[in-house]
């Protein structure tokens, strides 16, 4: 059953923000994922020396798969919050840009004798959102097939000449899917998901 649009909600939205949260809650609506960022952690005692610092197993995480976690100092208290997931030779840990340098400096503190190298490659790709009840058949239509990808699962997959890495991302509400894509890349995979009938969305229909 599609979710329908709350009349308290569209009675507060402007005409365009009613109109975008139509789309995510009945079609499908995008994004660029401008705030988000990213820390590339490697070496051979990363997922040791990372586990002991977050509040769900990263030892028991399977490659291509993630889980949402809270960093602890000693006292136990709160640094950030992420989604770390595994990948054959690293541990990606996605969370807000504007963590990031907290993070990598609470972080590195902790890197004594331990074979681990972090790295901030926020800027290295381009995210975009894709959200609603139809994501997954206009990804589909454009040549991106996910009908199998569990949530916080990753698939990468080559997509007219570039690789997407695709996220289904946590959403209780409608599917969520994040792309993620070279730079170069990003504004023709835009193109072909305002093609194929996705609808721009703003930041306040997105919450």
């Amino acid at each position: 059953m599609t979710p329908p649009v709350q009349p308290e909600i569209a009675a507060t939205a402007s005409p365009v923000e009613a109109s975008q949260l139509a789309a995510l809650l009945q079609h499908a609506g995008l994004s660029r994922l401008d705030q988000t960022g990213w820390i590339r952690v490697t070496g051979g005692d990363r997922v040791r020396w990372l586990n002991g610092m977050v509040t769900n197993s990263v030892q028991q995480l399977q490659s291509g798969h993630g889980a949402y976690n809270f960093f602890l100092n000693a006292q136990g208290r709160i640094q950030g919050d992420a989604i770390v997931f595994a990948q054959p030779e690293s541990l990606l840990i996605e969370t807000t840009s504007t963590q990031i340098s907290t993070l990598l400096a609470f972080l590195d503190r902790f890197i004594i004798m331990d074979d681990v190298e972090l790295a901030d490659t926020t800027q290295s790709r381009s995210g975009i959102l894709v959200a609603g009840p139809a994501s997954s058949s206009l990804l589909a239509e454009i040549g991106l097939k996910i009908e199998n990808l569990g949530p916080l699962s990753t698939q990468t997959i080559s997509w007219d000449g570039a690789t997407v890495t695709v996220i289904h991302a946590y959403s209780p509400l409608v599917p969520r899917f994040e792309l993620w894509i070279d730079l170069q890349y990003a504004d023709k995979l835009v193109d072909a998901l305002r093609r194929a009938g996705t609808s721009l969305c703003g930041p306040q229909a997105l919450e």
